[in-house]
């Protein structure tokens, strides 16, 4: 583990040269554990909410509807909140999103342990999507600024690594906590690694913004100028558009990975580990992803990252279960090449006091794709079967790679940063 950038600790040079009070490799890496922390404890949850609605309900519908509470409001509210993030001190809606959003997942948490209506932890875990949608615009818009240009690659990178980790880590430990104790204990759990990161988030002293001036004088449709600059930007259009078609096949897998480990008799510790398989491929993919994160390479490495969880999907639609798990890895692989390459191709593409408009809108396509996929997974899951259904997932990994190509074909892959 010593040779993870997120453990290492060695002292790097300050912007322009100078040593700053705290290296700005320290900054990224407190921002990442922040990152860990939470997206851990979300795993977590997110695996609670399924275990919990499978087994009071037995219905795929239900557990997709309890992800579609999360993604669809997310996918409505993050082009709002998320700008936000080009408004405010970007430490302070970060700080402000991570307390919030503790305080909704613990209410989740009491309305599970009193047996409530399915239906309301639907509109709890709603509210907690909102209350954490201002933090990923934020955090990619703040990023860049917290280190080196030539440390970009790194920084996401390593934000890939804690993804792959908590990936890994969370849905274990949702799965065990369910399992073991209950879903509320899990729902609380991941409150508490909210506080947590708010209180990382406000150890971090470097600016969280560029150029203040700037900021001030884009105030102006806040929300209408990230969605002008993706319309104007034919890198950030395509790469947006790639990974709304793509994304459409996880709420398949959502939906259809609780009843093929009730299937298999694997249970919550077993729906977990489908979730582990990827998320240590996607500590791989991340881990190696900076080493090629040139200009002129970066949307060909989203190309193979799309390519390579498209065919881990493949193999979920035929393999036996304890295959499928160790398959997954090969999707994470592809995960964690195509995330950092994707977010550094939108940081170096647009400028400072847009950025967290612009990151809002991939963020919002991401999930509004996600709210699509979980409507007719609901709908077509138990209709035409686990199997088919990872299947059809791949099917659209694949398409959105066959998007990408195009795009590498029609734009070039080094453009100047949006200015206007």
């Amino acid at each position: 583990m010593a040779n993870w950038p997120i453990f290492d600790s060695t002292a790097e040079i300050g912007h322009n040269g100078a040593m700053s009070q705290r290296p700005p490799r320290a900054d990224a890496r407190r921002l990442a554990l922040a990152r860990l922390i939470s997206m851990a404890g979300n795993m977590a949850a997110g695996i609670a909410l399924a275990a919990v609605m499978w087994e009071r309900t037995h219905s795929s519908a239900w557990v997709a509807a309890g992800a579609l509470s999360t993604s669809l409001v997310a996918g409505i509210v993050t082009p709002i909140t998320g700008a936000l993030a080009d408004r405010y001190d970007r430490r302070r809606v970060m700080i402000g999103s991570d307390l919030l959003a503790a305080v909704a997942f613990g209410i989740l948490a009491v309305l599970v342990a009193l047996n409530a209506p399915p239906a309301t932890f639907l509109v709890a875990a709603a509210i907690g999507a909102v209350m954490e949608s201002p933090f990923v615009p934020a955090s990619r818009a703040a990023l860049p600024n917290l280190v080196t240009d030539e440390d970009v690659p790194w920084a996401n990178g390593l934000l890939g690594q804690v993804s792959g980790l908590s990936a890994a880590v969370g849905p274990l430990a949702g799965g065990a906590l369910t399992g073991f104790l209950s879903g509320s204990v899990a729902l609380g759990f991941n409150a508490v690694t909210f506080v947590a990161s708010a209180w990382l988030v406000h150890s971090i002293r470097r600016s969280f913004s560029g150029d203040a001036a700037a900021a001030h004088a884009s105030r102006r449709s806040m929300v209408r100028e990230g969605f002008g600059v993706v319309r104007r930007t034919p890198l950030v259009r395509g790469v947006i558009v790639s990974g709304f078609v793509a994304f459409i096949g996880v709420g398949f897998v959502i939906a259809a990975n609780p009843a093929l480990a009730d299937q298999e008799g694997a249970g919550p510790i077993g729906l977990g580990a489908l979730w582990a398989g990827w998320g240590i491929g996607t500590i791989i993919g991340a881990t190696l992803a900076p080493r090629f994160l040139q200009p002129e390479r970066e949307l060909a490495i989203v190309i193979i990252g799309f390519t390579l969880q498209g065919l881990a999907l493949g193999a979920a639609a035929v393999l036996p279960f304890w295959f499928v798990v160790a398959s997954q890895s090969l999707g994470g692989i592809g995960g964690g090449l195509a995330d950092p390459a994707r977010h550094t191709l939108i940081q170096r593409t647009v400028a400072d006091h847009l950025r967290g408009r612009v990151i809002a809108v991939m963020e919002a396509a991401g999930w509004m794709s996600f709210a699509i996929s979980l409507v007719a997974a609901g709908l077509l899951v138990d209709i035409i079967g686990l199997r088919d259904s990872y299947a059809l997932a791949s099917a659209l990994f694949l398409v959105g790679t066959l998007l990408l190509v195009a795009l590498r074909g029609r734009a070039t892959n080094v453009a100047q940063p949006e200015r206007s």
